[in-house]
């Protein structure tokens, strides 16, 4: 968070951490009124900075999500 401007949200589960960059970011306080996000960058690890233990039902679930979470809702193209 750099003054009240989150670029950064992450999830962790056991055995996968997801790290995506957000453009232009969120408001804290205005969450509401920030537009459209833009995922930038998207890292995922096993939460050590490494993917060598990375638990693959956990990232194929946090793959779902980024899935989900990167559905059109207004009829157009992802």
């Amino acid at each position: 968070m750099d003054a009240g401007h989150e670029q950064e949200f992450y999830r962790v589960a056991p055995g996968c951490v997801v790290t995506i960059d957000l453009d232009p970011g969120i408001v804290v306080g205005d969450v509401f009124d920030n537009g459209d996000q833009v995922f930038t960058r998207v890292r995922m690890t096993d939460g050590s900075g490494s993917t060598r233990d990375l638990d693959p039902v956990a990232a194929s679930e946090a793959l779902a999500d980024l899935l989900h979470l990167t559905a059109p809702t207004n009829g157009t193209d992802r």
